[in-house]
């Protein structure tokens, strides 16, 4: 694995206390100068250290201001919950094998004070706070700390937070940076992260399974890279010379990928170098279709090999000429689980080779649409033996080429969001 140590920040990464913080800051404005924050005044100030914040909006940075700030956030705490999915992000994380580690604004009082009570202190083998460095993020400083302190490698530490100065203290140290997404108002703009997540279980997801199967594979991302190559310049060439080059390298690609992968030739070139044109992604789409009592419904394949786990799926396959997304779903959940459906909202876009086992020669968009069951009966068929429907609880041994627990655990999260849900996209 390419990490061995991750680094989260608190506020709005772990825990949400902005109602707690704005509304003990305009207690303490209120107190203090008599008026109200501004929305932009509110924005400058928040993301910064205590007393780093008090000082941009003209207030006194000193131990006694901070402390009233501080009584005043105490007395809105009721509000100040962990994000769901924490605990079992930490857990997770941890089972992984990786070093956890804190990397926050906060001072050491507002740690005690105010995160300490979630009983999550003891998972962090190192905690970096503001008390600890004598400037701040975005400054490199308090990472760089971490990394002395923890022995941790720049490069092989991840740093997991909300804002952009979150995002500057990772770039400046060396460290990666993912965003978390989670918080009610996260921040949208542009910033250095590989990747960004909208709940803990996808990074967790994106943890378990993004580094080992690239790295355990570069040949795939190389054959891969070969064959697009190939494709491409047989499509725009016009020279009979550069030509017969792309067909040769079209020809390597189909050999390594047979090769390593142990498939045979006619079957690689068949699924991976029998186009025309520029290449792109292969999309799938699947259907997410709950019963009155909010049980998924799922398909037993007939086709499927012990490794790639068990036999049940979510309806779907490839998304057919002349199909939309949506038509295609209609379709695939009317063919193999005999249900009319009426497509609701788009779940989520992903790409196959990032979220499931035994990676694919070619890109795959996978398409998840959360349905309305119209009514039908299932009939067994030429592609499913048998349909059920299955609380989140007691899921069957899933196909997991076609969907892991965690995306089936993602539909089940859209599912209880209704309008609120917001598509997930790679």
């Amino acid at each position: 694995m390419r990490y061995t140590h991750v680094v989260f920040d608190i506020d709005g990464t772990l825990m949400d206390s902005t109602a707690a913080i704005e509304e003990g800051l305009q207690l303490l404005v209120q107190d203090l100068l008599g008026r109200r924050l501004e929305a932009d005044e509110m924005s400058m100030c928040l993301g910064l250290p205590g007393k780093e914040g008090l000082e941009s909006l003209g207030l006194p940075p000193d131990e006694p201001t901070f402390a009233r700030w501080l009584t005043y956030m105490v007395q809105c705490w009721d509000d100040v919950h962990l994000f769901d999915g924490v605990p079992e992000l930490l857990d997770g994380v941890a089972s992984l094998g990786l070093e956890l580690g804190c990397v926050t604004s906060e001072t050491a009082t507002e740690m005690e004070r105010c995160f300490a009570p979630f009983g999550l202190m003891d998972r962090f083998a190192c905690v970096v706070t503001a008390s600890d460095t004598d400037v701040h993020k975005p400054n490199p400083d308090p990472l760089l700390a971490y990394l002395e302190r923890s022995g941790a490698k720049a490069e092989e530490t991840l740093y997991v937070g909300d804002a952009a100065s979150d995002a500057e203290c990772a770039e400046a140290a060396g460290v990666d940076f993912v965003q978390a997404c989670w918080r009610p108002r996260p921040e949208r703009r542009p910033l250095h992260e590989l990747a960004c997540f909208e709940t803990p279980a996808q990074l967790l997801e994106w943890l378990s399974t993004d580094q080992d199967a690239l790295a355990a594979r570069p040949w795939l991302a190389w054959s891969r890279e070969l064959q697009a190559i190939a494709q491409a310049g047989l499509y725009y060439t016009t020279d009979v010379f550069d030509r017969e080059r792309f067909e040769r390298v079209r020809s390597m690609a189909v050999e390594l990928m047979s090769d390593l992968s142990s498939t045979p030739m006619e079957r690689v070139r068949d699924l991976f170098a029998d186009e025309d044109g520029y290449q792109t992604p292969k999309v799938d789409t699947r259907g997410a279709i709950f019963d009155d009592d909010g049980r998924i419904c799922l398909v037993r394949e007939r086709m499927f090999t012990k490794q790639e786990g068990g036999c049940w799926s979510l309806p779907g396959g490839w998304c057919d000429q002349g199909q939309t997304i949506y038509s295609n779903v209609v379709k695939e959940c009317s063919e193999e689980a005999g249900l009319t459906v009426a497509p609701v909202r788009l779940i989520a876009v992903e790409e196959h080779n990032l979220h499931n086992p035994h990676p694919f020669a070619w890109g795959i968009l996978k398409h998840f649409v959360l349905c309305r069951s119209l009514g039908g009966d299932f009939v067994p068929n030429d592609e499913t033996l048998e349909r059920g429907f299955f609380g989140r609880d007691e899921l069957p041994d899933l196909f997991l080429s076609k969907n892991t627990p965690e995306q089936v655990a993602m539909c089940f999260a859209a599912y209880d969001s209704g309008d609120r849900w917001q598509t997930v996209v790679d």
